[in-house]
């Protein structure tokens, strides 16, 4: 016997989560509803599909019932950052980075979206974390070579270009 949250999954895997809205609907309203992995999964189904907003609801209804749910806060962060309510992922973030510390996705978030929000300076600080954390991560060696390269400094570019391609 599948569990509301295991239906749910197994239709989104499936790829036949277009033609099934009604059932996904129908299987979460049989679940629990005190279970944060229920709401973190059926925000997943409308995060794949393209319905942000009611994603970002779940997600917070999930919280609402397990403060802890770091699934649910990251994904969260995810939704604002999609939403372009970047103050907001980054309060996220922020929180989620004092639950999980060091933890190599939210601080790539964190970057990111300074580098979004065109702080450079806080970009960069904390790129150098995820570095500490992932010292031969091509990807960020080349964003931090960029990073330098469009502030003018062309030495700091040229030496995380070339380390990203050790």
């Amino acid at each position: 016997i599948f569990t509301p949250f295991i239906k749910t999954f197994l239709i989104v895997l499936s790829g036949i989560w277009k033609l099934n809205n009604l059932k996904i609907t129908i299987y979460f309203r049989t679940a629990d509803s005190y279970n944060a992995a229920a709401f973190v999964n059926l925000g997943n189904c409308c995060f794949i599909k393209g319905d942000t907003e009611k994603a970002k609801e779940l997600y917070q209804v999930a919280l609402d019932n397990d403060a802890s749910c770091v699934e649910a806060l990251y994904n969260t962060g995810l939704c604002n950052k999609k939403l372009g309510l970047f103050e907001d992922a980054l309060e996220d973030f922020f929180k989620l980075h004092s639950i999980v510390r060091n933890h190599s996705e939210v601080v790539y978030q964190l970057a990111n979206l300074y580098e979004v929000m065109g702080d450079m300076d806080q970009a960069i600080e904390w790129y150098l974390q995820l570095l500490g954390l992932t010292p031969t991560d091509p990807v960020i060696l080349q964003k931090m070579g960029a990073i330098f390269d469009n502030e003018g400094d062309k030495q700091q570019a040229y030496q995380y270009h070339f380390d990203s391609y050790r």
